[in-house]
């Protein structure tokens, strides 16, 4: 008996050492190279200050994303002041648990170690998922309490289910959709619903609703914001506004790249071999058996029509890689189970498929491994400065950038007639502040160089210090960055002459 037991806790660490490592290891070697992630970092630590001076409300909650993820980050920092590492712990903790639970899905719908081995595997050292499950955004923690939702719905746990589900719910919205396919699956397995349950899942959107409503007075002004910078986008970018083949392909190539064509392939396969089955004369005898399959196969593909839609409508202008992720995890499982299912056809399809699935997604892992120096380009700090600039400028097209890094304006994109430099602005401090304001200027790079104006009038900036005039924007917290360049916010207000 206590042998068995070592060795299922021998066999579990060594699933968490195998996903757990690369992901954690990468949180603390590689920056992150999103925009969006330091964003979430500035909710972070700002969230950390307002809750250890005692100052926090539910009013403080409100913002761009919702909160769970910042939050649960935010109340760690209380103790570990490392909103950086904080919070891309917390994304690999996360993405280690996806890893674990495609295998215990993969295990109950095909009931075969070996394959949900391979399955485990094929995600666990997937090098865009290790990447993604290190950096500060939501995707990889979403995707975890996703995934731990099917989990819990196909052992027909439906509160602990609705419990993720509703975690999840309170990161993206996306997973609101939740809110009826949990109810639905119930109702198709069981013939009944659990209120409590139902009760749980409404919880994120009401929650969300109400600290919209104490924020701002609007319980709706979350989609309103959202509309609005969505429209700023396609109003500055023609190309997201109108895309053409080329961009539409573009952004395609980019979720299959990440969801994995292969996987995509034999979900959808899957899909049809379910239907089968379920338009037969039986299927009420073999609807029981079926529902794993059929739970798999509701959230992959609600979450992959969600995404579509959003970008067919315009709502997401763009496809980035990340947005896959979710879609490749819940899909291996299914892949799966759909190689199983055609094994009582001739052996010799099955082994040709099973071969073919093998071949591309090494394929696969072997164009990603490729890619990977191209992200650790997008890890350098003027690089990140740049993709913040550019959002910047692209929410708000009169924004004018203080800038004297050639490298910044470059990796940008933004026209150079949005940039100002220390070659026409004065060397008088006071004045300096004037020209800024004059010209509009809203944000400054301060690189600490002999020619800047900046680094010679204000030399106290170079540390990320900031301050009442200068705001630090990236990074959101000077702890743990890997540069010497930073962005601040010009708070636009000159300091009273003196009367002597």
């Amino acid at each position: 008996m206590k042998t068995n037991r070592l060795k299922r806790f021998s066999f579990w660490l060594g699933l968490v050492l195998v996903c757990g490592i690369p992901r954690v290891l990468t949180a603390f070697l590689l920056p992150n190279p999103d925009g969006d992630a330091y964003a979430y970092i500035d909710n972070i630590e700002r969230w950390r200050t307002s809750l250890s001076a005692g100052t926090f409300s539910v009013k403080t909650l409100f913002g761009f994303w919702l909160p769970a993820y910042q939050f649960v980050c935010a109340v760690i920092c209380v103790f570990v002041d490392h909103p950086i590492y904080v919070s891309k712990l917390f994304s690999a903790i996360c993405g280690t648990g996806i890893c674990l639970f495609v295998f215990y899905i993969t295990l109950r719908l095909v009931a075969r170690r070996i394959i949900a081995i391979l399955a485990f595997l094929l995600i666990a050292l997937n090098p865009l998922h290790v990447l993604f499950s290190a950096f500060s955004v939501t995707d990889v923690p979403h995707a975890f309490f996703v995934l731990g939702s099917l989990y819990f719905a196909i052992e027909k746990r439906w509160v602990f289910a609705a419990s993720f589900a509703a975690v999840a719910g309170s990161m993206r919205v996306e997973s609101w959709m939740l809110i009826a396919l949990l109810p639905m699956l119930q109702l198709f397995v069981e013939r009944r619903l659990s209120l409590r349950a139902c009760g749980i899942l409404a919880l994120a959107p009401l929650l969300w609703l109400y600290i919209s409503w104490d924020a701002t007075g609007n319980p709706f002004e979350y989609f309103e914001t959202r509309k609005r910078y969505v429209d700023g986008l396609l109003a500055n970018y023609s190309y997201l506004a109108n895309p053409s083949l080329e961009r539409i392909q573009w952004d395609m190539s980019r979720l299959l790249y990440s969801a994995n064509v292969t996987v995509i392939l034999g979900c959808f396969a899957g899909a049809w071999l379910t239907v089968r089955k379920l338009i037969s004369p039986k299927w009420r005898q073999v609807s029981e058996k079926l529902f794993p399959i059929l739970a798999a196969d509701t959230f992959y593909f609600s979450f992959l029509g969600f995404l579509i839609l959003a970008y067919c409508s315009r709502n997401q202008p763009e496809i980035y890689e990340r947005y896959g992720l979710i879609i490749f995890a819940l899909g291996i499982p299914i892949l799966a189970w759909t190689l199983v299912a055609i094994s009582g056809w001739k052996p010799y399809v099955s082994r040709l498929l099973t071969g073919l699935v093998v071949l591309v997604c090494f394929a696969d892992l072997d164009s990603q491994f490729g890619d990977i120096p191209d992200y650790i380009e997008q890890a350098k700090p003027q690089q990140i400065l740049a993709n913040n600039i550019s959002s910047i400028c692209g929410a708000n097209p009169s924004t004018r950038i203080f800038c004297d890094d050639p490298n910044v304006q470059a990796l940008s994109g933004i026209a150079p007639v949005r940039f100002l430099g220390s070659s026409n602005s004065p060397n008088d401090r006071e004045l300096f502040l004037a020209y800024l304001k004059e010209n509009g200027v809203e944000y400054v790079v301060y690189t600490d160089t002999e020619a800047s104006t900046m680094a010679k009038l204000f030399p106290e900036l170079s540390n990320g210090m900031g301050s009442e005039l200068f705001h630090l924007f990236v990074p959101a917290t000077r702890k743990d960055w890997h540069g010497r360049i930073w962005l601040y916010r010009f708070q636009g207000v000159l300091p009273a002459k003196s009367s002597l």
